[in-house]
């Protein structure tokens, strides 16, 4: 924690693969009855039966709802949460630098019950695993509590700087990449660019109205394999 602070700042280093049901994750399970208000495709308030296993619930109207249901492509979010009369309770990720999966990896991140609104940040998911476990990372994540309104962004943790954590990179010891533009880029679709190596994963979008051009700042120094993806499809690599 940190004076003044509404927020709870946590984190994980891994020395080694996790072996643990292959996956770490960190579950926040707050009041549903103070927090009513979360992703409707996974609450599971009001259904009436089970259609697969203790995942997938039906209504009477015969739609259903999954934990499974609230997951979204990471580049596409950085906080999860609820609200309640004049209270929001969310959990705010890091860039994913020491995750894998990439941009468009997805996991479960959150379940409401007639008692608890689970609140799920995993960190490394072991399931139909694209690539090894990154290691030697600090992942942090930070609980914030807000009046009800969303976050407006990251907190700031470059005090981590002063506090001797392990795996923890400070903004002065990283860098930034750019490209002038993508050539051939089709107009009707979104491109992504990522980076990834053995140690850290990062990506950016590319600019369609600057012919493609793309800029990530804050990366670890090292030597990463570039891939650009139209919309998710892998068009082209290069290290």
């Amino acid at each position: 924690m940190r004076q003044a602070h509404p927020h709870i700042y946590m984190g994980t280093h891994f020395t080694s693969e996790p072996n643990v049901h292959n996956h770490v994750r960190y579950i926040l399970r707050l009041s549903s009855a103070l927090l009513p208000d979360g992703p409707e495709a996974s609450d599971l308030r009001g259904t009436v039966s089970t259609v697969e296993s203790s995942d997938i619930f039906a209504l009477a109207n015969g739609e259903t709802r999954s934990k499974h249901y609230s997951n979204q492509r990471l580049k596409d979010w950085t906080h999860i949460g609820a609200t309640g009369d004049n209270v929001g309770m969310w959990v705010v990720r890091d860039d994913q630098e020491g995750g894998s999966g990439g941009p468009f990896y997805r996991s479960l991140l959150n379940q409401a019950t007639d008692t608890d609104q689970e609140l799920t940040y995993i960190v490394n998911y072991g399931q139909a695993q694209t690539e090894d476990f990154r290691t030697g990372i600090l992942n942090s994540y930070t609980f914030m509590v807000t009046g009800g309104e969303a976050p407006s962004g990251r907190p700031d943790t470059s005090w981590f700087a002063d506090m001797g954590l392990r795996g923890y990179a400070a903004p002065p010891e990283r860098g930034r990449v750019a490209g002038v533009g993508i050539n051939g880029m089709d107009p009707n679709y979104d491109y992504t660019v990522s980076f990834a190596s053995d140690t850290a994963q990062y990506w950016t979008d590319a600019d369609p109205n600057r012919d493609g051009y793309y800029s990530r700042n804050g990366m670890r120094p090292g030597t990463y394999k570039m891939t650009v993806y139209k919309n998710e499809l892998e068009v082209y690599t290069r290290r």
